[in-house]
């Protein structure tokens, strides 16, 4: 699945898939810098400072709703930093045989958002998650990514659709 393109009497149905992977290319490369920082910081002030590098950088971008991508990204991100120690146990145990410091930070960032998405976004398909996941790795990660992060998060798609006893 790749992203939308933003062409004259495109439908919203695309501009709205398009905005939404938007958010989580920008959600992704805020986790890295979290990550690689090792500074969990989801402070107002911090998202407004990257907000603007954004809005600097794509000033020029065809995309009609940066703002709302914008939001919906902030969403993410936010629940990330609330519940990351969390996402990080379920991240754990389905990616059997490797460890958080194993994984590369990129790879952990994607995991980290979508596994958000599927176990506490119910808007969000398990499915479009693990999917858009896969787009983000192949776009930002290595050449093996797009298939490692696709089975971690098809093992917590799994476990988080079992019956709870």
């Amino acid at each position: 699945m790749t992203p939308a393109t933003d062409q004259p009497g495109e439908n919203k149905t695309g501009q709205f898939k398009q905005q939404r992977f938007y958010a989580r290319c920008c959600a992704v490369q805020y986790l890295y810098q979290l990550d690689a920082q090792n500074a969990w910081d989801c402070s107002e002030e911090a998202l407004e400072l990257f907000w603007e590098q954004l809005r600097d950088t794509f000033s020029e971008s065809p995309m009609p709703s940066l703002r709302q991508a914008w939001r919906y990204s902030c969403q993410l991100i936010r629940g990330v930093c609330d519940t990351h120690d969390q996402l990080d146990a379920l991240i754990c145990k389905a990616a059997q045989n490797w460890s958080l410091q194993r994984m590369g930070v990129v790879d952990r960032s994607i995991l980290r958002l979508s596994a958000y998405e599927i176990v506490h976004v119910p808007q969000v398909s398990a499915v479009t998650a693990i999917d858009e996941a896969v787009e983000l790795g192949k776009r930002f990660g290595q050449a093996d990514s797009p298939r490692f992060i696709n089975g971690v998060l098809d093992r917590i798609r799994k476990e988080s659709a079992a019956p709870r006893s």
